[in-house]
């Protein structure tokens, strides 16, 4: 999985049974398994961006959300399957600055 530095900045624990890792200097989301200490990275390779996100919200429909920081659309982390993908038809107002959005909240709504 390589080493360097801040490879995954935030973890999101779900239902104490898996921990995601969200890219933020690394290429792929990382799911780690406590109890038999495995970690598998899952998800498309989402390149070499450096700061890609920094957290994620988790959301009431086992989703996990992550504003871009330097990425250029929100990551979508479903916690049921491991499936990972890019909202890409998501209009963002600004993206491409350094830090852009670096984190969020879920509103009462289910938003985020």
């Amino acid at each position: 999985m390589g080493n360097g530095w801040n490879l995954w900045m935030a973890r999101i624990e779900f239902c104490t049974v898996f921990v995601f890792r969200i890219p933020y200097n690394a290429r792929r989301v990382v799911k780690f398994n406590p109890v038999d200490k495995s970690l598998t990275e899952t998800g498309p390779e989402q390149g070499y961006v450096v700061a890609k996100w920094r957290s994620g919200v988790l959301a009431n429909n086992s989703r996990i959300y992550c504003a871009p920081a330097c990425a250029e659309h929100i990551l979508k982390i479903n916690t049921n399957d491991g499936t990972v993908e890019t909202l890409n038809d998501v209009e963002l107002p600004e993206t491409g600055y350094f830090l852009c959005w670096a984190s969020g909240a879920l509103a009462t709504d289910n938003n985020m």
